[in-house]
């Protein structure tokens, strides 16, 4: 479980009350430096992490904390925590500024999110076991991890839970299979999401988890993805033997890194926690562009699902110096994130067109009224078309009409009665319909009077 610990800034010292009472993971968007990066990861984080509190204190020198509490408590108010404080370091809020945002919490609290009265309060929902329980087990579809731990159940899953442990009291979000779930197809799909959403995979080498179909498949669906991979191999059995063991079924392969631990000294963590902490921030945004570009296979690589603006800039930018530069030691990156973002450069011109188009003509085609004024104005394209037909009718013949036109302009109407189908334009639809009768009436005589 991770929460976004968002709201007020500006010297404020409440996170620095929060965060060492927290028994869970967490986000800090305060940077010493700001950048496009640091703005990219907080968009990111604040979207995917469990929770998103905002403290409000008399130090916020802006409204934008507050519109972002009001956005998530409608958008997904079980993830929403509110709580603002009276005073910070000697600055306090008006009594009409309390009102306001007394109001602003029983506002959030009506939308289904929570309203704290103070951090301790704050520290104490989050901490709850119960509701750790109800997100472990809930649908993991949508959460997003550092970690995921793949492991032998045979003989890893006290190590599993030592690593599992040891990552999470400092602050990281891991990810394991800790209960007998069986190894059904839905499952499997779910398993894959999760690795796919992690950025960084580690596998915990034993006898068992080399011969396991469902580790092997794990590892090698880490491996295609081009995640970060992380060997753990336990102190207690032979360096050698496993060494030898891992490299008969070519298990080495796209390694990152390796660690051996040796579960009766915590310290043996510390080198995968560095490794962790150096290697992360540079994780995050393939994980992202990753993920993006599987949304739009899954969408039938529809145009709308392309990036745009600044995510596009920062795409382009991560694809021609990180992947590289430093994220070249970290992860790979396969040629369908390279093609998505490649596309969405290529398409940048005519979005943009586009876009500032919609833009300048925003009080028009967004009017309310707008659709229905297309639906009736598309009756003139069979009135138009009415004389052109007596006109044939009454002719003797027909060798003047060209009839490969009229046949493209047959091809039009479909696509234009497809077009009011698909937006249910019930008006452009009747009018089309009425054209395509016409035109093939049109397209009839002329072959009967050439």
């Amino acid at each position: 479980m991770k929460v976004f610990l968002g709201g007020t800034v500006n010297g404020s010292s409440w996170r620095s009350y929060v965060i060492p009472r927290l028994n869970i993971a967490y986000f800090n968007p305060v940077v010493k430096v700001w950048s496009e990066a640091a703005l990219d990861r907080e968009l990111y984080e604040r979207r995917h992490s469990d929770f998103c509190l905002y403290v409000i204190t008399p130090k916020l020198t802006g409204f934008y904390a507050l519109a972002e509490v009001i956005d998530d408590s409608i958008k997904r108010p079980d993830r929403t925590i509110y709580c603002f404080l009276s005073e910070d370091g000697g600055d306090t809020f008006s009594d009409n500024d309390c009102k306001i945002l007394t109001t602003i919490g029983e506002q959030v609290a009506g939308n289904g999110g929570y309203n704290c009265r103070s951090l301790d309060g704050v520290v104490n929902l989050l901490n709850n076991d119960q509701r750790k329980k109800s997100f472990e087990n809930s649908p993991v579809i949508d959460k997003h991890h550092d970690v995921y731990i793949s492991y032998g159940r045979n003989d890893s899953k006290t190590l599993a839970k030592h690593v599992s442990d040891s990552l999470t009291k400092k602050h990281y979000s891991v990810w394991y299979d800790n209960a007998a779930i069986p190894q059904e197809i839905a499952f499997l799909a779910q398993i894959n999401q999760i690795i796919r959403q992690c950025h960084c995979f580690i596998f915990i080498f034993s006898a068992h988890a080399a011969h396991s179909e469902y580790c092997l498949r794990e590892l090698e669906f880490a491996r295609l993805l081009g995640k970060n991979i992380i060997f753990l191999f336990e102190h207690a059995l032979p360096v050698e033997q496993q060494i030898e063991q891992a490299t008969e079924t070519s298990l080495f392969v796209d390694m990152n890194a390796s660690f051996h631990i040796d579960l009766t000294k915590d310290a043996n963590l510390n080198a995968v926690i560095t490794y962790l902490s150096t290697s992360l921030e540079h994780l995050t945004p393939h994980t992202q562009w990753l993920n993006k570009t599987h949304h739009w296979q899954e969408s039938q690589q529809d145009d709308d699902l392309l990036l745009y603006g600044r995510q596009r800039i920062s795409a382009c930018k991560w694809l021609s110096t990180e992947v590289d530069g430093l994220g070249a030691d970290l992860y790979s990156v396969s040629d369908n994130v390279r093609g998505y973002i490649n596309k969405s450069a290529e398409q940048a011109f005519s979005k943009r067109c586009l876009y500032y188009f919609n833009q300048w003509l925003s009080p028009v085609i967004h009017h309310k009224r707008f659709d229905a004024f297309i639906g009736s104005s598309s009756i003139a394209n069979p009135l138009a078309l009415l004389p052109q037909l007596w006109v044939l009718f009454m002719a003797t013949s027909a060798e003047a009409i060209a009839i490969s036109m009229w046949f493209l302009f047959l091809s039009l109407q479909v696509c234009g009665a497809l077009f009011a189908v698909k937006h249910r334009n019930f008006m452009m639809c009747i009018s089309q319909f009425v054209s395509m009768v016409i035109t093939c009436s049109i397209i009839i005589l002329a072959f009967v009077k050439q």
